[in-house]
């Protein structure tokens, strides 16, 4: 296999698209619609970046809120995040969503490829005076393409009414400079400007990334599903980690980044599952169960046609899979099943069994290992890949208790982030 891969910065936004579903649906067409608006301003005002950049400044501006949401407010966030669509109205009906902007560029100072002036634009969108220069400009026309986005969202389609209130609110903001003004109703007489608030990503890139640079945008990714459930916030980080660990131990680095990329997206079928089922708080029946077990189907159907590498994709979707057959959702036995297949599958028992559960306590490590052991005689996981993994455990390579821990720059805390921080 050859592991010098590059993942494609269209998968990325191919993967994020999905998300418009569920909680999810009005904050996705609300990032991609200003995307599509600030980048346009950007060639319009002829700024000096890259307009691929500037899409995902546009993006991710808000990443923050949905997180704040779902770690400060857990019981808001499913009942209420997914049924508002005026992100402004959003922001400010929970405590701490007004903070989003601080929370958003601490998360996007992870993605190291994205220049400082796009995230620092983020931070200041609400404030734009206390930036200079380019920033300032930034700031300015992500707080315009927001204004005019969250107008689209009132509407079904490009109505004249909403044409009539955003040229006027734009002509009678007043902190907005008339450079940026000027671009922005400009765009807003053009006929082509139906294509910035309508359905589709409108974006194609050319831009490759190694997998050390994806690995940190499908990190966003994983924050956004697995913080829908409280039982499951580190859940694919830490499959991740673990894998990448077992990985590094038994291959290579390079199988290390490989696995761990899979790791981070094994999961993302679970995006299609309904807030109730993941909800629930006992044991689901036969039924349920068959609706849960369907996201592996759809991990394979998101990753397939995102573009990304399909050998990520196999990896990632064989994860319930197992040796002697028994697995799902195409029942491979061990002459199907490669050792990266294998790692993956090791990890997300183990980490599983490590978690709580809405209908049990998390179990230990000792306690996972008796499992896992069970597991290996009866035939279905690999014996040399959770020898390895009890050498790293025993070795303390891999410190559980850490892992588990929420990033601070998602543990909101008003004083942590106050201004100037």
């Amino acid at each position: 296999m050859n592991l010098n891969l590059t993942v494609s910065l269209n998968a990325f936004v191919n993967m994020f698209r999905e998300f418009e579903i569920h909680e999810y649906s009005f904050f996705i067409k609300h990032a991609f619609r200003v995307a599509k608006i600030v980048r346009e301003l950007s060639k319009f005002l002829s700024l000096p970046v890259d307009s691929d950049y500037v899409y995902l400044m546009g993006l991710l501006h808000q990443i923050g809120l949905p997180l704040i949401a779902a770690t400060e407010h857990p019981e808001f966030f499913r009942q209420k995040f997914g049924k508002i669509s005026d992100m402004e109205e959003l922001s400010k009906t929970f405590s701490g969503g007004e903070k989003h902007p601080i929370v958003s560029k601490q998360i996007l100072s992870s993605v190291r490829f994205l220049p400082q002036n796009l995230s620092n634009a983020i931070f200041y969108h609400r404030d734009p005076s206390k930036c200079m220069d380019l920033e300032r400009t930034l700031s300015y026309s992500l707080m315009t393409a927001d204004i005019v986005a969250r107008k689209a969202a009132m509407y079904e389609s490009l109505h004249s009414k909403f044409l009539e209130e955003t040229v006027y609110e734009i002509k009678e903001h007043k902190e907005i400079p008339d450079t940026v003004k000027d671009a922005m109703l400009k765009i807003l007489s053009r006929y082509s400007f139906a294509y910035l608030i309508d359905d589709q990503p409108r974006f194609f890139s050319e831009k490759e990334l190694t997998l050390e640079e994806f690995g940190s945008l499908a990190k966003l990714l994983v924050f956004l599903l697995d913080f829908r459930s409280t039982f499951t916030r580190n859940h694919s980080i830490l499959v991740a980690e673990v894998s990448k660990k077992i990985a590094e131990e038994i291959l290579s680095e390079e199988d290390g980044r490989l696995v761990y990329i899979a790791g981070l997206l094994h999961d993302i079928g679970k995006i299609r599952i309904s807030p109730q089922l993941l909800h629930k708080a006992s044991r689901l029946n036969e039924q349920e169960m068959f609706v849960m077990k369907t996201h592996v189907l759809e991990t394979y159907k998101i990753l397939s046609e995102s573009g990304i590498a399909p050998c990520v994709t196999n990896i990632a979707a064989a994860h319930h899979e197992r040796l002697d057959g028994s697995g799902y959702p195409l029942g491979l036995t061990a002459k199907n099943l490669m050792i990266h297949q294998r790692i993956l599958q090791v990890a997300d028992v183990f980490v599983a069994l490590i978690e709580e559960r809405p209908y049990r306590r998390a179990l230990s490590v000792p306690e996972a290992f008796e499992i896992l052991e069970s597991e290996i005689e009866r035939g279905r996981l690999d014996t040399r890949i959770f020898e390895a993994l009890k050498q790293i455990i025993n070795e303390g390579n891999l410190n559980i208790p850490e892992s588990f821990l929420i990033p601070d720059y998602i543990r909101f805390s008003s004083s942590k982030f106050s201004e100037g921080r």
